[in-house]
Parts: structure tokens; sequence; C-alpha cells
């Protein structure tokens, strides 16, 4: 019988290898030809489970017994995750081999061969750090650059931070391409290529950047949450075409000198970026054939710049023959052209049309006339002319398709160049013709990211096709044709979210080119209506990148200019909506953004879109747990099973459930909450997860099961609401976002506090400051250290843990209007300790009435407990203890909280020992510890029924 698979029992740096694929367990890191390749956790999970039971047969329970673990989860979530795996698998396999196979009635079995190896470097998970890392394809042939590519690995691997400069067209992107090829093995695949000749405003590097890494920037300074995520990591960044925005450059580059000791950055660029630890390599052009070498192929082959063409005309047609009376010719040709590699490129495709002899007399013709660019450097002039020439030779429709392909920014699929190459003088079908032309000619250039294939054209191809454009008159015209691309991919995107199915990755819509469109909109010759447009279905790329301060700025910009005509419409819903959530994100909880939500909300009951109703109101009862409105959120999670019903589906109601569960819980209803909050604990089908009824569906999930184990700890099942966070923690961690986890972290590190579980508690704290403070979230990264002051108050760290707290409440006046009232309570009942009775008194009168003006809270029992307990130890108020304490025990009876009633007995019979009532609080003691059910045993728990034992022990003595 084989050994039951598991997912985690592989030796730390053990690598398998299977087809095209490498695999480390221990990393959990899958790679295609070197390069990560995205996988979901579950099925990754499933793929070790295979493997490692591999070729026997996996019984369909016992992978979900072995990747769900405690989850009560269907067969059809299995279903789901094998498909895919399936589909993972077969991106590098083209269907040619099978990895995973059904055996009818039995379950999965790994069919492929699979070798086995040690792999030494193993700090790193390559398929971590978002998007915007696909290395380009190297180029087969690197031809004369064999040498520079060795040295130049070696420069970068000895210093860290090299920059390539040279000349346009020389060939730098190249060069550094293929050193990040050559280095995939050294950095595990942890190599990260990203073009800056896309950015259009130098301001917008720092924080795109940050979000391409997969950081969620909350802060005012990317670039330092940018270190804080790479600082502990060894991987290789390459940052191409730096000269245009050479100041932002130089800042990333140099703070990850600085702040990332095990970071290497490449960059290429036209001049050096004269910043701490740079070592600049400078690219000169090919070596040409000096005049007077001998006119045979065997000669002009040893010359790099020759060889370039004659393998680029090679490679242009299987026809190719060299020719012994075109060999001069061809080392003339290069002469001329300096040697520069991309002017070769360009005359290859000349010499292919138009012959050796015709191509060398045009290229001295072009240079030598090239008056109009006299101005420049002459390697520039040399360029220049060569696309003067090589655009002279193509036919208008090629033209014209070139100068509108000039308006995209970055590499683009073939579906934007028909669209937007295609005008009123070429149609789709003749556009793609002519984009194959001019790809044939060298204009137009072919890479592939991930198995995609992408067009791009060059920087300077794009800026010169791009003065034509606005030389023929017909820039406006191509740059709305160019929007109006953007906007019907961004709504149909919109709209085939709704299936569970659809993972939109938004930057394949390459954010440069949005940025563009609508900065050409919203521009004096641009489109208003179409800009508006833009900016409403552009919402949810800027928000799933975490682009909150540009959000907020075009949904601004937008709303300012809506006309009248769209009041009231779906436009605006959607930019209300995404400027309130990206203004509450950015500058905390604010009455002006809860006014542009109620608005949406507004609009989307005018509308009749219920979906859109209950997506809305999930964001508004987020807004009032923040600001402590427990009344209002109940309210509108009512509201919420209203809208689900009237909308009929499961999903619907599920998410209304979720949202009554906590809003129960925090409320202080907590039967209620878990009643509502036990469908949280179920599995999710298929169907549930629709992402069109609830900004960060799965966040809401996560609170409700958050409030779940909240309630079961407070009712007194302490070890289910253990449990409970255990698994909700879980949950959130193999979600991997940030923000759910945070979210996670936040709710339920309070449960092990509740406990007495102070080792358990600080670690859950300790991960919830590492994520905040790898991701920005600065309210997060402030809330986890007030948490640590009160893990220090409980450990009897009492003055330390006061003075954090004093801070934390300080800092956060004016800030966020966020409820700091469990703070307040907490650093009374430090007061309480340290005898500081009457600033105690201040501080958890600011707590009740901040708690009694929002309309109650679960923790309102808690609060008078301490204000009773203050009461008790002050000569003036002594004499209100007792009756404060029976009102903490009533609340605490309406809500069912059995815990804090326990904790209010405690501190009753503390406070009717001093007072002389030791019968009071031995009845108070055996009351409280009575009603707890077998196997709910916990710190306090424990004190107390020791401590009952004591007083019954005394009064036995008494009596006897």
């Amino acid at each position: 019988m084989p050994q039951q698979p598991s997912s985690g029992s592989w030796a730390t740096g053990e690598v398998l290898r299977f087809g095209p694929f490498r695999l480390i367990p221990s990393e959990r890191r899958l790679e295609r030809d070197g390069a990560a390749v995205k996988i979901g956790d579950r099925a990754l999970d499933i793929l070790l489970c295979l493997i490692a039971s591999a070729p026997e047969v996996v019984r369909k329970e016992v992978l979900i017994r072995q990747v769900w673990a405690n989850l009560n989860v269907e067969e059809g979530n299995l279903r789901f995750q094998i498909a895919t795996l399936r589909q993972v698998l077969a991106e590098g396999s083209a269907g040619e081999q099978q990895f995973v196979a059904t055996v009818q009635g039995r379950g999965y079995a790994f069919v492929a061969p699979v070798t086995r190896a040690q792999d030494a470097d193993q700090d790193f998970d390559a398929g971590r750090l978002g998007a915007g890392h696909r290395l380009p394809m190297r180029s087969a042939r690197i031809i004369g650059r064999e040498h520079e590519v060795s040295k130049l690995s070696e420069d970068l691997m000895a210093n860290r931070l090299l920059s390539v400069v040279g000349p346009g067209g020389v060939g730098k992107t190249t060069v550094a391409v293929s050193v990040a090829h050559g280095l995939l093995e050294t950095f595990n695949g942890a190599v990260r290529f990203i073009d800056l000749a896309v950015f259009t405003d130098a301001s917008l590097v720092p924080r795109t950047l940050a979000s391409l890494f997969g950081v969620t920037v909350h802060s005012p300074d990317p670039i330092n949450s940018l270190v804080a995520l790479l600082r502990d990591k060894r991987m290789l960044v390459v940052l191409d075409s730096c000269e245009h925005v050479i100041d932002a450059a130089a800042g990333v580059a140099e703070a990850l000198f600085l702040g990332t000791p095990d970071v290497y950055i490449l960059l290429t660029s036209r001049e050096p970026l004269r910043v701490e630890g740079e070592v600049v390599a400078r690219i000169q052009p090919l070596d040409v054939p000096p005049v007077g070498t001998p006119k045979n192929a065997a000669t002009v082959m040893h010359f790099p710049a020759t060889e370039l063409l004659i393998d680029r005309l090679s490679g242009l047609s299987e026809e190719f023959r060299l020719l012994e009376e075109d060999i001069p010719f061809f080392s003339e040709i290069c002469r001329r052209l300096d040697g520069l590699p991309l002017a070769i490129e360009l005359a290859a495709g000349l010499v292919h049309a138009h012959g050796a002899v015709e191509t060398f007399e045009r290229v001295g013709e072009g240079i030598l006339s090239a008056s109009h660019h006299e101005a420049e450097a002459p390697r520039h002039q040399t360029i220049a002319a060569m696309l003067d020439w090589s655009y002279d030779l193509l036919t208008e429709p090629e033209r014209l398709v070139l100068q509108r392909l000039s308006t995209l920014v970055g590499a683009f699929p073939m579906e934007a160049a028909q669209a937007i190459g295609a005008g009123q003088k070429v149609g789709r079908q003749q556009a793609t013709k002519h984009i194959a032309g001019l790809f044939a000619k060298s204009l137009l250039m072919v890479n592939v990211y991930e198995t995609k294939s992408r067009f791009q054209l060059l920087d300077t191809t794009r800026c010169y096709a791009l003065r034509k454009l606005r030389e023929s008159g017909q820039l406006q015209q191509a740059s709305r044709a160019h929007a109006e691309y953007l906007c019907e991919v961004l709504e149909e995107a919109l709209a085939n979210i709704d299936s569970h199915d659809a993972d939109c990755d938004w930057t394949e819509l390459n954010i440069g080119n949005v940025r563009a469109a609508l900065d050409w909109c919203f521009s004096a010759d641009g489109d208003l209506e179409l800009g508006i447009r833009l900016a409403s279905s552009s919402t949810a790329v800027f928000l799933d990148m975490s682009l909150w301060d540009e959000c907020k700025n075009w949904t601004a910009k937008a709303l300012s200019l809506l006309p009248t005509e769209a009041v009231g419409l779906q436009w605006e819903m959607r930019l209300r909506e995404a400027f309130g959530l990206a203004s509450m994100f950015t500058e905390g909880v604010k009455a002006s953004h809860y006014t542009e939500l109620e608005r949406c909300l507004a609009i989307a009951e005018s509308l009749g879109d219920r979906y859109y109703q209950l997506r809305v109101i999930g964001a508004l009862i987020i807004y009032h747990h923040r600001a402590g409105n427990m009344a209002s959120a109940l309210d509108l999670a009512r509201r919420s099973a209203i809208v689900a019903g009237a909308i009929g589906t499961s999903e619907a109601v599920t998410l209304s459930d979720w949202l009554l569960g906590i809003s129960s819980h925090l409320i202080g209803n907590q039967r209620e909450a878990i009643s509502f909050g036990e469908s949280a604990a179920k599995p999710i089908h298929a169907s549930v997860g629709n992402s069109t009824i609830g900004y960060e569906f799965h966040d809401h999930r996560v609170r409700a099961r958050c409030g779940l184990a909240r309630s079961l700890w407070l009712v007194g099942y302490h070890r289910d609401g253990v449990a409970e966070a255990e698994k909700t923690i879980a949950e959130a961690i193999d979600l991997d976002h940030p923000v759910t986890i945070c979210i996670a972290l936040i709710w339920t590190a309070p449960v092990f506090l509740w406990n007495g579980d102070w080792e358990r508690a600080e670690r859950a704290i300790r991960d919830l400051l590492r994520y905040a403070e790898k991701h920005s979230f600065v309210p997060y990264a402030a809330y986890s250290r007030s948490a640590f002051a009160e893990l220090k108050i409980k450990q009897g760290m009492i003055s330390e843990g006061v003075e954090t707290l004093r801070t934390y409440l300080v800092a956060q006046r004016g800030v966020h209007q966020v409820s700091t009232a469990p703070q307040n309570c907490t650093l009374a009942e430090g007061m309480l300790q340290l005898g500081a009775i009457n600033e105690g008194l201040t501080h958890v009168e600011a707590a009740l009435q901040a708690t009694i003006e929002r309309g109650g809270s679960y923790w309102l029992p808690e609060i008078l407990r301490v204000k009773a307990a203050l009461q008790s130890q002050s000569p003036e108020y002594s004499a209100f203890a007792e009756a404060t304490f029976l009102q903490a025990n009533r609340i605490a009876e309406e809500q069912e909280a059995l815990s804090l009633i326990l904790q209010i007995a405690m501190s009753t019979a503390d406070h009717r020992i001093r007072i002389g009532a030791v019968e009071g609080a031995r009845e108070i003691l055996r009351s409280a510890t009575s009603r707890f059910k077998a196997g709910q045993e916990n710190r306090f728990l424990s004190v107390a029924r020791d401590r009952l034992s004591q007083l019954e022990m005394q009064s036995a003595r008494r009596t006897s």
C-alpha cells in the first residue's frame, strides 16, 4: 500500500523535474523553462500530493483531506482545482504530454516521469511578487556580444548595481535581456524585467513599480515599502530604458541598492544614473570591416556588424544566398550605419525588399541628406536617416498603420494592433496584413511573455511614428481609437468578471495605455465624454493594483466633469464607489467618503441594480465597523438581507448572512452572530464568489469567520472559538491577499488575548505587524502596536504597555475617525493596575461615551467592568461600584456573553471582598464558573475556579 501523500514532507532544497517544469516543494515554487509559473496554493498542494504517491492513484477523499485539512469542502472544489492544475501544466506542454490522469471511480494519478535533485539556494519564493516581472524572450543569437554578456554578468554579480549605457539602437536591451536570462538559474527564477519606456510621467514610477511587485501601497513613500518587501529577498531587478525618467529610476535603484543587501539591479540607459554604488558599462557599436578588408565571405563574417546583417537576411528568407558580388556593398552598408544593430536590422529589411546595391545607394543618400537631423549626435542621425528611408519605402496603408500603432504604450496583443491600426482608409483585415508587413520590415518587434506573443514598437521607432502621426493631422483620430479600444476591453472584462472562472489580470491591459488614453481624453484636444467613460471602466484596474491615489485623482476629475445627462447612471455609480473606496483607504474614515458611497447606493437603487446595491452596502458596513458605528452597521446588514432576498440567489443570501453575522457580533447579539456566521465556515460552491456582488468578497467571508470565532469564545465556547480563529487565519493565508490576512489577524488576535494564550497572541500580533510593514498598511501597523501594548499590560509589563497605548491614542486623534474605545478601555485598566485611578476613569468614560453614542457594542460590558473596578478603588466613587458591576453583568447577560460574565464576576468578587462581602463574592464566582461546559477551560476560568476554591476553604475553616 503506498504511503499516504503529503504536500509538506519534502526535504529542504529538494527539486522535482518533469517535462519542462521544475518544482521546489520547500519553497512552493513551480517554474517552466526557468520562469516562474503562477499557480494557486490549492492546485500546488494537489500537485505535491499526486507527485508524492506517483504513479499510484490517490483517492479523491484522501486528496480533499490532505489539501483542505479541517475545512469541509465538496468534491466539486477538488474537480475545479484539478482542472486549474491541468490548465497550468498544459501551458508548457502544448497538449503533447499528460501529467495528471483521471481514474474513473477512484481518483487521480501523476503519470509523467519525475526526477529528483537538490538545489542549494532556497531563500526566495519566485511566484509571490505579483505581475510586471515577465522577462522578454532572449534573441536566438546575440551576435558580437557574447564576451560582453559574460563580462556584464560578472560585473553585476560583483557589484550589484550595473548600468548598461549607450546610444539609442546600440542594443542595450538585447544585451540586458541576455544577461538576465543567463542569471535565471543563479536567482532561482527570481528575475523581474520592467520596461520604463511605458512611463510618460516620472512621478508615477515609484508607486507603479511597488504595485507591480505586489506591494499594496498605503504610504506616501512607496519605494520604502518596496525596499521593506525585498529586504530579505535574493533577486535580480532589470529596469530598461531609464533615460526619460532618469531621476525616478535613480531613486528606485539607489534605494534598492542601499536597502536590500541581496537584490541586484541591472539598468539600461543612454546616460549613467550617477547614484551610489553604480558601475557603468558602456556598450559600443558592433565592429565593422575596415576599408580595404578582403572582399570574401570568410573575412567579412569575422566582423559582428556584417555577420548580423547576413544573419537577419537569412532569417527573412530561406532562399537567401550570400553572393560574392554583394559582399562589398554589405561591408559598406555596415560602415555607413556605424555598426549600430538597430540600423543594421532596418537595413536587412530593405536589402530583402530592394537588393544590396539599391540599399547601399539609398543608405548613403539618406545619411548624407539627413539635414533635418543635424542637431542630433552622429549616431542618432544614422538611426533617424534609416527610419526615414524605411518609412519612405512603406506603402501608404503601412504608414497609416504604423502611425496609429504609435499611440500604444509598451507591449500589446494582436487584437489591439488590429483594432487601433485599422481606420477610415484601412479596414481591420487589411490592417492585419500590414501589421505582418511592418514586422517583416523590422519596424515592429515581437516578444514572448510567459508563452503569450506581444507586439512592441521600439522606443525610437515609436517616437518617430508618433511624430509622423502628429504631422499627418490624424493624432486625434488615432488617440480616440486607442481610448475606445481600451473602453471596450475594460467593459468586457467587467462584464466577464461575473463568471466564477474569471481571473482578470489587469496588468495584461498595460496600465501605461490606460494612463495615456486618460491623459489624451482630458486634454484640451481630447474627448471628455470618452474620458469619463474610460475613467469609469478603468476603476477596477487602479483599485486592483492598489493605485489608490491615481484612482482618486482620475475619478475626481471625471466626477467634476460629469455631464447632466450622465448623472444618476452607471458611470457616476462606478466613479463614486471607486472615489469613496480609494479615499477611505488613503485618508482614513471620513464623513465625505460615506457620502460618496451613500450616493453610489442611491444610484444603484434608482437603476434597480440589486447586485451593485449589495456590493456597496458591504463597503458601507466596513466603513461603519471602522468608525465604531455598530448600530448603523447592523441596520445596513439587515437592509442587505432584504436586497439579497430580492436577488434570490444562494450567493447573495450567503453574503448577506456574513454581513449580518459580523455586524451582530459587534453590536453584541452573539447568538445571532453564531447563527449567521456558521455559513462562513461551510464550503463555498462554485457560484459563490461572484465578484459583482461584493467589494473584496472574500474579505467579507473572512470577517464573518472572525466574528464567528469571537462570538463562540464570548458565549463560553473557548476551545471552539480558538479553533475557528486558527482556521480563519489559515484560510486568509491560503487566499494569499495581504489585506485579507491582516484583517484576519486583527480580528482573531484578541481571541488569543482573551483566552490568556500570551504566546499565540504575540505570534499573531507579530505576523500582523510584519504584513502591515511589508505592505505599508500604516493603520494596521499602528493597531498591531496597540495590541502589543495590551499584551504587555496583560502580562504585567504595565508601564511599558500604558506608554505605548498613550502614544497610539494621541497619534489617532484627527487622523482616522476610527473607534478607539477598546484601546481607551485597555489603557484605563492599565491605569487601574498602576493606581492612577482618576486618569483611568477619564479614559474609561471616553470609551463609554463613544460606545453609547455609536449605538452600543459587544465590548460595552467590559468597559463598564473596568469603570466599576476603578470606582471600587476610588474613595470618591466606591459607593457606585456595585451598581456599575450589576449594570455590566445585566448587559453581558443580554448579550449571552458568558465569558464576559466570568470577567465581571471576578472583578465583582474582588470588590466585594474589599468591602467585606465575602459571601457575595463566593456566590457570584460559583454562579459564573458553574455555567461553563466541560472542555472549555482557559487561563481565566482556571483562576476563577481556584479563587472560588480558596474562598470556600476559608469559609469552611471559619465554620469549623
